[in-house]
């Protein structure tokens, strides 16, 4: 996984089987991060542990989530150096086989959420804290594009389980409600990926396992 600095003067790298370590040169050289454990131990064909993403508007700010151990951490010096937070997330025992992730808000300074194949979770202080999400079941990957006509917040894209459905989602309301964007014939597997798009209200963009990238938008 790797993360750019909202200037990208920084990327953040959390490899398999190294320590995560940050580059200023645009990769030419690299430094370890201090306080980011090293991923735990993963099959080849896992994911590895250890993600690193980086705030979308303060170019200082990066956080790091540890999967496996539901550990999240927080960097206010560009992702030299990184403090674990005191907030509490499930821990990921088989996460392995459970789609996982972080992400920052575009133009929400200190505005992260992470999916866990359970709980969503969402922090509004760069990490300090985290919430449930409650009109969320269950989270496999979430997502942000361009806000509603009328809204400075971004729409929010979820691949998860709202109520007892299992599908693809968009709010245009902060994850108040959702609007269910697929149906049962057009899953795609076990997808785990899912953006919108920062131009065009509506379209998203989800990765699949085999089937390439799919996107739609509103017709």
């Amino acid at each position: 996984m790797i993360g750019v600095s909202a200037d990208g003067a920084t990327i953040e790298w959390a490899c398999r089987d190294a320590k995560p370590a940050y580059s200023r040169d645009r990769g030419a050289t690299w430094v370890a991060a201090k306080g980011l454990p090293q991923p735990s131990e993963t099959p080849d064909w896992a994911p590895v542990s250890l993600r690193a993403v980086a705030d979308r508007v303060n170019p200082q700010k990066f956080y790091g989530y540890e999967m496996k151990a539901g550990q999240l951490f927080a960097s206010t010096d560009g992702g030299q150096s990184y403090v674990p937070s005191e907030a509490s997330i499930s821990s990921l025992a088989d996460y392995q086989l459970v789609p996982a992730s972080i992400q920052a808000v575009p133009g929400v300074e200190g505005d992260v959420w992470v999916t866990t194949g359970k709980e969503l979770y969402r922090s509004t202080d760069s990490g300090k804290t985290f919430g449930i999400v409650r009109s969320v079941s269950e989270s496999y990957a979430v997502g942000f594009g361009k806000a509603p006509a009328g809204k400075t917040f971004p729409a929010v894209y979820l691949i998860g389980k709202v109520g007892e459905v299992v599908g693809i989602f968009r709010s245009d309301d902060g994850a108040e409600t959702w609007l269910r964007i697929n149906d049962d014939r057009h899953q795609y597997g076990s997808s785990s990926l899912i953006i919108g798009d920062p131009r065009v209200f509506g379209r998203a963009y989800i990765g699949t396992p085999g089937r390439g990238v799919i996107w739609g938008e509103p017709k």
